[in-house]
């Protein structure tokens, strides 16, 4: 019988402290619930609060939008105009080299005729032969120049063109590939790296990037399948040459008014991100399904 009193004095101590435990743990529990319910309360106020300034940034980012968009249209109407002063001035550059060669054709004619009749006089023959030597340079020296004005036209035409479809590409790239899905923050414009080996040098329009990966663009006035190719070969180097993207993934876009031969699809089936304007010339992005892009 003693036995027995003596084994059960232990076991009330263990469920006294077993009983003493459990309020400690439920005090504790109760504690926790309070704290997380502050937090709770803390995070939904600061959720409202985010919310309210997302509203106010997406304000912001629509009137920004609006501006761009004026903006692009006058552009465009700036754009109209020296194309049709470019046509002008060609026609007018060509009406004169026309006239230019029908006096020319008239000089000869005249060579020709004098060749013809003072054929048996060597004296004067020597003279016309001078004469028509001095023609031909002159001839000659004309049509040069008139040859150099118009690549001179060409190439400011061109020129022009790109820089203009360049600007309103890379004005409106960050917003444009944001709408578009691609969380881009920053944007570098003609970044390039030269080398005495002309092959080794790469220029790159516009990149834009964040903290984890960047998109390469190109930008054409008209873009066929040859223009998609030699940039790509070109990207096999991208990293070499700028190493702050060597870490990022690095996707590929091209940008054009007009697309040659259908390249525009032939750039989405090679991977790469399409840009194209729409029937009021604006860029819209037209992104590659997800698993079909060409990442670097």
């Amino acid at each position: 019988m003693e036995n027995i009193t003596q084994t059960a004095v232990p076991e009330w101590d263990t469920l006294i402290k077993t009983a003493q435990d459990t309020n400690l743990v439920v005090k504790e529990t109760n504690q926790l619930t309070r704290m997380l319910r502050e937090e709770q309360r803390k995070e939904f106020t600061a959720m409202k609060e985010d919310q309210r300034q997302q509203k106010d940034d997406f304000r912001k980012e629509m009137n920004d939008i609006t501006e761009a968009q004026e903006s692009r249209i006058q552009r465009l109407r700036d754009y109209d105009q020296f194309l049709t002063r470019w046509r002008e001035d060609s026609r007018r550059d060509m009406a004169e080299h026309r006239e230019r060669m029908k006096e020319i054709d008239k000089r000869l004619d005249r060579i020709s005729k004098m060749q013809v009749e003072d054929r048996m006089q060597q004296q004067e023959n020597g003279r016309l032969q001078k004469e028509t030597e001095r023609l031909q340079k002159e001839t000659f020296a004309q049509m040069k120049e008139t040859d150099k004005k118009i690549k001179e036209l060409a190439t400011r035409f061109s020129t022009t063109t790109g820089n203009i479809i360049e600007g309103l590409m890379s004005s409106s790239a960050t917003e444009m590939f944001q709408r578009a899905g691609y969380d881009m923050h920053s944007k570098a414009k003609n970044v390039s790296r030269k080398s005495k080996n002309p092959n080794e040098g790469m220029e790159v329009d516009v990149i834009l990037h964040n903290d984890t990966s960047a998109i390469a663009i190109e930008v054409k006035a008209s873009c066929g399948k040859g223009d998609i190719d030699r940039f790509l070969h070109q990207m096999e180097k991208f990293k070499r040459l700028f190493p702050l993207y060597a870490d990022k993934e690095v996707l590929v876009a091209i940008a054009a008014i007009n697309y040659e031969n259908d390249a525009d699809n032939y750039a989405h089936r090679c991977g790469l991100i399409v840009v194209r304007t729409d029937s009021y010339n604006f860029f819209s992005v037209d992104p590659c399904e997800k698993g079909k892009l060409l990442r670097f």
